[in-house]
């Protein structure tokens, strides 16, 4: 009986299915250690770093639409579209993100909030607070990145079960079962490399609740993370939760369209409707909270 490497068939195939389980979990491991992220200092959140880290960079494009709602800087027409006030510019007062809004419609005329949250969410403005939150340890830093590590050692298993398969074609052994074992390996290190990691820590998160619950029940703690208004709802539950029912209603219908067409997954980050639920909560304080509430500046 033929027995490439030395190793029969059935022994081989067991040994392989063992080497896929074992992948499996190295994969969990790596992707743990990635949202395990160890916290540098916490201090307080500004609200765009808390929209970014409830909803990613989409919610802070969102934030930024609210408070310029909120300022009568925007305005939205019934069909959901929104358009920049007569006389408006960018003040000094105007938060990064506000600015870049009001230049993206001023360039364009008018834009839906699929089309603002997609010109500006990879803006560096942007970026640069998911970066600031990665070097916190709140959110994960090269999520890709990870989720490709994780797959290596589901890669190699595959790369072997194809030498292996080879082997016993081109030999007098039937790989049988191997066929399947191998298919399913690549299978699983594809899939393994296309999901990303979760975008928040495990510290992330845990800072999320805690802010959400401190609102909830009047901590001592919760005056650091007052949010009022329409600002207040944004920031957790997306501009779907806008007490505007036409804003709400297009900002729904513009992610369906983004989830429809790929393009919401590098601006949500997977955290979207989860959030909802805390809309009733604030938190923030520090620099960027001063006046967000019922439209004031940043």
């Amino acid at each position: 009986m033929d027995r490439p490497w030395g190793v029969s068939g059935p022994d081989f195939l067991r040994l392989y299915l063992v080497a896929i389980a074992f992948a499996a979990l190295l994969a969990a491991a790596v992707r743990i250690k990635a949202r395990g992220g160890r916290v540098e200092g916490q201090a307080r959140l500004s609200v765009e770093e808390l929209a970014y880290l409830a909803g990613g960079a989409r919610r802070v494009v969102e934030l930024a639409i609210t408070r310029l709602l909120d300022k009568g800087k925007l305005r939205a027409t019934r069909d959901g579209r929104l358009s920049v006030v007569s006389g408006t510019k960018a003040g000094k007062r105007d938060d990064e993100v506000d600015a870049a809004v009001l230049r993206v419609i001023q360039q364009r005329g008018h834009g839906s909030t699929w089309v603002l949250v997609s010109a500006v969410a990879g803006r560096g403005v942007v970026t640069a607070i998911g970066a600031a939150l990665a070097r916190q340890g709140l959110v994960v830093g090269g999520r890709r990145r990870w989720a490709r590590r994780s797959a290596l050692p589901m890669a190699v298993v595959a790369a072997v079960g194809v030498a292996r398969w080879v082997g016993e074609v081109g030999g007098e052994s039937e790989p049988g079962w191997l066929t399947l074992a191998v298919i399913g390996a690549i299978g699983l290190a594809v899939l393994i490399a296309s999901v990303p990691v979760p975008e928040r820590t495990y510290a992330g998160e845990r800072v999320l609740r805690e802010t959400r619950q401190a609102r909830r029940t009047g901590s001592p703690t919760a005056d650091q993370y007052v949010f009022t208004g329409s600002v207040g709802v944004v920031v957790f539950a997306g501009l779907a939760g806008h007490p505007d029912e036409t804003v709400a209603r297009f900002a729904t219908a513009s992610r369906t369209h983004s989830t429809a067409d790929g393009s919401s997954g590098a601006y949500s980050a997977g955290c979207g409707g989860g959030d909802s639920g805390g809309h009733s909560g604030g938190c923030g304080g520090g620099g960027g909270c001063g006046g967000c509430g019922g439209g004031g500046g940043v």
